[in-house]
């Protein structure tokens, strides 16, 4: 049996959180699914914050931010990532 290779690519749900609506389906999600777990939850809500800011960050330099996740994809295509 030949070895078989899994190529993985970076993913961070804080670059698909794009709308409020749906940052509250993701954490509702998870506190559904948790059980309450604390640390959990907690990095649920880092995700948002980071959504947040990157979403602050597009309205207010439209033409200069690149979507973080082009810009994994480039540097995962190009070997630096």
């Amino acid at each position: 049996m030949a070895d078989s290779l899994i190529i993985t690519t970076p993913y961070d749900v804080s670059d698909h959180l794009r709308t409020p609506e749906e940052m509250i389906a993701y954490l509702d999600a998870y506190i559904e699914g948790t059980d309450g777990d604390s640390l959990l939850i907690a990095k649920v809500m880092e995700d948002i914050a980071v959504a947040q800011e990157r979403m602050r960050e597009a309205r207010e330099y439209p033409d200069v931010i690149k979507p973080l996740s082009e810009l994994r994809k480039e540097l995962h295509q190009e070997g630096l990532l």
